[in-house]
């Protein structure tokens, strides 16, 4: 009972969120692993892809869809199970985020960033984890993931216990252009014609 109290009053906070920072869906009326907001970056300087970001500078941040990790945490008993549902809803969505940074509305920031602890096995949609400094947004963050972990699954203090080191958060983060060369509409059609030559040579 407590259990499901807490997931709405969390899901009231998360709604609120989203309206209060402006998030967007990568596609309306879909259900994806990403929400972004563009916005000014007032963090700390980094290094990503042939980049560097400067306080300022015009970026697209990452939002999980917390209620999509949430689904997932609170369906699995193992987190082998967990990692691989994440990777394959990151998989599903790097696609469509791309063709989105590809927009009018986007094309002046020159990185995408978000702070997660989804950076297993992100180098082959093009992204890079980077470990953030010990600070006070290392350590909330870290509260936060483990006490919604601990709120939808009655089995998270056992995972916790062997795999702590996986709620670890980093900055994940790609060059804008980079990524949308090799995910965006471009990359698409590239695929899909080698795909066709292939096909070709195989029934020919």
């Amino acid at each position: 009972m407590w259990r499901s109290m807490m997931r709405a009053t969390w899901q009231a906070f998360e709604h609120l969120f989203h309206w209060a920072f402006r998030l967007k869906p990568i596609q309306p009326g879909e259900e994806h692993l990403f929400y972004v907001a563009k916005r000014r970056y007032y963090g700390r300087q980094f290094q990503v892809d042939d980049i560097v970001v400067h306080r300022f500078d015009k970026v697209v941040e990452l939002h999980m869809n917390n209620d999509m990790i949430a689904d997932i945490l609170s369906t699995e008993t193992e987190m082998m199970p967990i990692v691989l549902r994440l990777l394959k809803e990151a998989n599903r969505s790097v696609s469509i985020l791309a063709r989105l940074l590809e927009e009018e509305e986007f094309r002046d920031a020159n990185a995408i960033y978000g702070i997660t602890f989804i950076h297993r096995g992100i180098r082959r949609f093009g992204l890079h984890a980077i470990p953030l400094q010990t600070g006070i947004l290392r350590s909330i963050t870290r509260w936060h993931l483990k006490n919604v972990f601990r709120m939808v699954n009655p089995n998270a203090d056992e995972i916790l216990k062997n795999h702590m080191d996986v709620f670890e958060p980093k900055l994940v983060a790609a060059s804008r252009a980079r990524f949308v060369a090799r995910h965006g509409v471009a990359a698409s059609s590239a695929a899909v014609a080698e795909q066709s030559v292939v096909a070709d040579h195989v029934l020919s």
